[in-house]
């Protein structure tokens, strides 16, 4: 979560090409540690004739979302201001961050 904020601050400031690159090898590898510990607790916890349903419906609307708020975030940029952008990608980054800590 903190590379992404160095993210959005590079962007914002330096706008280094090498830096942006490194940030998102970096999450990219985290992301792809994280993943499939996440789908190990799902199976865990859901019912088996609903795993595969459940997987479907979790990864499409991953794979929605990510245009959605690329578009939402550079037409918020375009709009009002980088950094009203800048504030929101944060916003929504702390808010995910925050929900990995809620518990039933």
């Amino acid at each position: 979560m903190i590379m992404f904020a160095g993210l959005f601050i590079n962007l914002l400031s330096w706008q280094n090409y090498w830096l942006v690159v490194a940030i998102m090898t970096i999450g990219g590898f985290c992301m792809g540690q994280a993943n499939p510990k996440l789908m190990a607790s799902l199976l865990k916890v859901a019912d088996g004739s609903i795993v595969g349903s459940l997987s479907g419906i979790i990864n499409s609307l991953v794979t929605i979302s990510m245009p959605i708020g690329s578009v939402g975030l550079v037409l918020l940029d375009n709009v009002v201001s980088p950094a009203a952008a800048y504030v929101t990608g944060i916003g929504m980054l702390l808010v995910s961050g925050g929900c990995l800590f809620i518990r039933r």
